[in-house]
């Protein structure tokens, strides 16, 4: 074991060692100004490898990096690439950011998918959850990954009938009704598609879609339920807003059909399920747009636009054109972009107006051209900061400023000078 001083980008973290569903932006705020009180990154030098691979410490190179630093010291240790996968799992069982239930499922799947064979138990104690929900993950309760299962499954025998029995007609399933939010016949909001284009230009391919909601895509192929786009290859500049029902299969299929080079970009809308197995498998190697509000889909049962019941949705792209995809999303929600290795570059806006032009501006602190905020919304932002801080020590007692620019939108510095100018912190 010895303490090295790494390039950040000579690390690799997309092999599988990173566990979690997804990197806490708040963890991440917080975490970087106070780099030099936190435990060092465990990387591990596996022969074969020419790149360090990093085993814990996600949260703290994702910091480090917000904090302008290009290099980390970190621990670096010998051996396989099971040992660096078992330290990944069990390096927050005592200290750290905890895993949450999600963590844990995908460390299991993870695991029974890499290291194969071993008992439940073995699996539970490398986690740091029991068994019985090692079983359930296996198992497909709690998420299937496809893997060995633990126990055998239990033989469904088809029942006996009898030569002389009448047939028996299976029920009709009835359409969806007007408005049933249950269906996937949702068409895209046009300024989804409006800004989607201004990243790609024209769509190559729409392959889960139908011949009316083409109308506003304007795809030049297209695959509809009848072609099956899962079992289709893909190609070029591809739209995707998949069945809602499933999205997981179509992500994957999006991430293999780009990593074998058939399609040169993928960008499309889906449920911010940030819990579940698929978002963390795929999503977080993307760049995405966190969409502000829940936006109003076209219900092509009922012909009008109005709320899916959807929940939060996420607008996610694939491929080269991470910052002209951040300029045109910027405005309708939080940009998360993937940096080379997988640590993330959250771009928070800085809301104000510029007093001179009364133009928007999200680039810091002062308009480009004019240099100037104009008050009010400077004093918007710090009204709910301190709101938020003297919320919480009425609570828990504890004002974490991190949460506190996350939740208002603007820089941690700023939030920290406001809150101790007001005696919160």
């Amino acid at each position: 074991m010895s303490i090295e001083t790494v390039e950040i980008a000579a690390l690799d973290m997309r092999s599988g060692t990173q566990v979690r569903v997804a990197i806490d932006s708040e963890i991440v705020y917080e975490y970087a100004g106070h780099l030099d009180e936190l435990p060092k990154p465990v990387a591990f030098r596996i022969e074969g490898r020419e790149q360090l691979v990093l085993a814990a410490g996600f949260h703290r190179i994702a910091a480090t990096e917000v904090a302008g630093q290009h290099s980390a010291e970190v621990e670096v240790r010998e051996g396989t690439f099971e040992d660096a996968l078992i330290f990944a799992c069990q390096s927050n069982l005592k200290h750290g950011v905890r895993m949450t239930a999600a963590d844990k499922r995908k460390a299991i799947r993870t695991l029974l998918r890499e290291v194969p064979g071993r008992s439940a138990r073995w699996y539970a104690e490398a986690v740091g959850c029991s068994h019985n929900t090692v079983l359930k993950v296996q198992n497909g309760l709690e998420g299937d990954d496809g893997g060995p299962r633990l126990t055998p499954p239990k033989e469904d025998k088809a029942p006996e009938v009898p030569e002389d029995a009448e047939p028996v007609t299976a029920p009709v399933t009835a359409a969806p009704e007007k408005g049933d939010k249950t269906s996937d016949r949702w068409g895209t909001p046009p300024h989804i598609l409006d800004a989607a284009r201004a990243v790609l230009g024209a769509f190559d391919l729409d392959p889960a879609t139908e011949e009316r909601a083409n109308e506003n895509v304007q795809a030049e192929r297209i695959y509809t339920e009848a072609d099956n786009g899962l079992e289709q290859e893909w190609a070029g500049k591809v739209w995707l807003n998949p069945p809602y029902s499933d999205p997981g299969p179509w992500m994957r299929k999006a991430q293999a059909e780009h990593a074998a080079k058939r399609v040169s970009d993928v960008i499309g809308i889906v449920p911010a399920s940030t819990d579940v197995g698929w978002f963390g498998d795929v999503m977080w190697e993307s760049s995405l747009c966190f969409l502000t509000g829940r936006p109003a889909f076209f219900d092509l049962i009922a012909n009008e636009y109005r709320g899916a019941g959807r929940g939060a949705v996420v607008v996610f792209y694939i491929g080269e054109r991470r910052e002209t995809f951040a300029k045109h999303f910027d405005p309708l929600g939080q940009i998360v972009l993937p940096h080379a290795g997988t640590a993330w570059s959250v771009r928070r806006k800085h809301k104000g107006l510029c007093e001179v032009c009364g133009a928007a501006c999200s680039t810091g602190r002062h308009c480009a051209e004019h240099k100037q905020l104009v008050g009010r919304a400077d004093r918007e932002w710090r009204t709910q900061a301190i709101e938020a801080a003297e919320d919480m020590k009425r609570g828990s007692g504890a004002v974490l400023p991190a949460s506190i620019a996350v939740r208002v939108g603007a820089d941690l510095a700023d939030v920290k000078k406001l809150l101790i100018e007001r005696g919160l912190l």
